[in-house]
């Protein structure tokens, strides 16, 4: 499916002063596709490494930060074929489980800068904190990648026609009533579905919301096994309420989040490092409140 990173990765690749490219985004986001795409188009070879699942693979990083050795290990022992600086990108996926191959992107990035380097990863800030790792100040590029947004959501159903009629429509006039129905309907189809690319295209495919419904559940439980995995002990319990919260509670009608509705009697201060932890690993965002709606804006 079309997706608007896919001109930033691009504009990534043509800097003159390119560093190696931290990727971060929610699981199931679209991180590994889009990448993959990326390589196949706009390189001559990709070497991809899923971090996770071949762990072994980790233990490249650990013997020296070397990333001529480190770029020929991972050529002949696992992939069988050379990384070539300037042709290859190299992708190491699911970065965030192996923390020293982060600490090893300063090394790329002085040593084989014309090397294209991206490591993808979530919970990234989390697994960082939790591994007490060393993070490559200003020897990385960033990118945040987000679940698909409703433009993309109109590619993917077929309408970028309508986008195209809308981009060019001037501003001081009224759309027509035959095309704001089909966007809206199209609106509320994107409300439901959501932007996970899985669940798009099982809806693009199947029009099956019953589907879609049991791709989303499959999604939110991964997230709460992530809980367990990558949350501090002590923390666990008070995240994992929280996360059941925050949509029971937005979903009121004042839209307001209250902290004794997660516990009993609880306050903001019992709950701040649970929260943090969701704010760091890019599954909730905090709204601050604007008390005078003013420029410039005061909180």
């Amino acid at each position: 499916m079309k997706r608007m990173i896919l001109a930033e990765l691009a504009s990534w690749r043509d800097k003159s002063d390119r560093k190696p490219l931290l990727l971060t985004g929610v699981r199931q986001c679209g991180k590994t596709y889009i990448l993959q795409k990326f390589g196949r188009e706009y390189f001559d070879d990709v070497a991809y490494v899923n971090l996770e699942r071949n762990p072994e693979i980790g233990r490249v990083f650990e013997q020296n930060f070397d990333p001529q050795r480190i770029i020929d290990e991972l050529g002949n022992l696992f992939l069988g074929r050379p990384i070539l600086p300037g042709k290859t990108l190299l992708i190491l996926d699911e970065i965030q489980t192996q923390p020293v191959a982060i600490s090893a992107l300063k090394y790329f990035c002085e040593d084989i800068p014309e090397l294209a380097v991206i490591g993808a990863g979530s919970l990234l800030g989390v697994s960082l904190r939790r591994e007490e790792a060393s993070f490559p100040v200003g020897k990385v590029d960033r990118l945040q990648m987000y679940p698909m947004n409703f433009c993309e959501f109109m590619w993917a159903s077929g309408y970028e026609n309508y986008q195209d009629m809308l981009r060019k429509h001037p501003l001081e006039e009224r759309v027509p009533d035959y095309v704001m129905s089909k966007m809206e309907r199209l609106f509320y189809e994107y409300l439901v579905v959501g932007g996970m690319p899985e669940a798009v295209a099982v809806w693009v495919r199947s029009k099956d919301l019953a589907q879609v419904a049991d791709i989303q559940d499959n999604i939110l439980f991964g997230y709460e096994n992530d809980f367990a995995k990558y949350a501090p002990v002590s923390e666990y319990t008070n995240i994992r309420a929280i996360w059941r919260s925050v949509p029971e509670q937005l979903a009121r009608e004042n839209n307001k989040f209250v902290f004794s509705r997660v516990k009993k009697s609880a306050r903001a201060k019992d709950l701040e490092q649970s929260i943090g932890w969701l704010v760091d690993a890019g599954l909730i965002h905090l709204v601050n409140k604007v008390e005078n709606a003013q420029i410039p804006l005061s909180v």
